[in-house]
């Protein structure tokens, strides 16, 4: 039985202050969400992003649990005076956050900026979504978001001030590099969890870009590459590091649980 899914996997609370994000991910959930709840009249509305000044500055409480920001949009130069105030807001207020971020090179800084106004040690955990290595790959599906490069660099900065360091690879968009990207981000000096996950929902994420010149095919290669049998071999040869977590997507498939244990006999 799975326990948790999307976000609460990692948290227990969400808290975002843009709407939209300039990255523009052809797979963004957020995008798909807010054009079906009208929050935006048109896809290419998304990367224009706004700061909520409510959301930004309004005064937290106490949550229980670990709270996760962003999960709708990232910490961008557009938007980093919001994410900031956001921030500081939170962790005045004693929380612990789970800061998930494409990592653009500033974002270790700004982090940093808002831990001086932290209550305590520990409060802010970095966790770098990474979904391939490659320049290609990446500019295709994440056009406006740092290049793999970029962030691999940002997981290095943000060990070297202290900061504690996890790792999303979700979508995990070469999987026959899984081990790759595994090794290439603890050897920058990631020691926490590293998280692996299937491309879910993409051909009704990116139907508003549907006719993009070889997004079909593109779509095709990511289905391909996670049939059963070959997230099963990502598994097999990902299984037993003690850093690799497995989200639910690969959790229904292969009948395990986050950690990789067997959940039937």
């Amino acid at each position: 039985m799975i326990r948790a899914t999307g976000t609460r996997e990692w948290s227990d609370h969400s808290v975002n202050c843009c709407l939209g994000c300039r990255h523009g991910c052809l797979y963004c959930y957020a995008r798909q969400a807010a054009l079906r709840w009208g929050k935006i009249e048109a896809a290419a509305d998304w990367t224009n992003e706004r700061a909520d000044a409510d959301a930004a500055t309004s005064r937290r409480k106490k949550y229980q649990g670990t709270v996760m920001f962003p999960t709708t949009h990232d910490i961008t130069a557009g938007n980093g005076g919001a994410c900031l105030s956001a921030l500081v807001g939170l962790l005045q207020a004693d929380n612990r956050v789970l800061v998930v971020s494409k990592a653009a090179g500033h974002v270790p800084p700004l982090l940093m900026a808002a831990h001086h106004f932290a209550r305590g040690r520990g409060q802010i955990e970095l966790r770098v979504s990474l979904t391939c290595l490659s320049y290609e790959m990446a500019v295709f599906w994440e056009p406006g978001a740092p290049p793999p490069a970029e962030r691999i660099e940002a997981i290095k900065s943000a060990r070297r001030m202290g900061m504690e360091v996890s790792i999303s690879a979700e979508p995990l968009l070469e999987p026959d590099l899984a081990d790759n990207l595994v090794l290439k981000v603890m050897a920058a000096g990631a020691e926490g969890e590293i998280w692996i996950g299937a491309a879910n929902q993409f051909r009704a994420r990116t139907a508003w870009c549907r006719g993009m010149h070889g997004l079909d095919a593109a779509i095709s290669d990511i289905e391909a590459g996670q049939t059963p049998a070959k997230m099963r071999a990502v598994y097999e040869i990902l299984n037993g590091n003690p850093q690799v977590r497995w989200k639910d997507s690969y959790q229904r498939v292969l009948g395990i649980d986050a950690t990789g244990r067997p959940t039937h006999a």
